[in-house]
């Protein structure tokens, strides 16, 4: 009898998309509060919390506005 192994893949939050999944969802906010307050060395009694307000990027944004 063989048994093969499944091999689980993981995606990486290095992809846009998938970084959007985790860092753009109102429900995800204490991830991404603790990823600004690391990254930006934020202590906690300066800030009062964080919200997401338009987690889409518009198109204007990224150069093709009027293609």
């Amino acid at each position: 009898m063989i048994i093969l192994s499944e091999k689980k893949s993981i995606l990486s939050a290095k992809s846009d998309f998938i970084f959007k999944l985790i860092f753009g969802d109102q429900r995800n906010v204490d991830i991404l509060e603790g990823l600004l307050m690391s990254i930006l060395d934020i202590p906690p009694e300066e800030y009062d919390h964080l919200t997401i307000i338009d987690p889409h990027v518009k198109k204007e944004a990224l150069g093709f506005a009027n293609k």
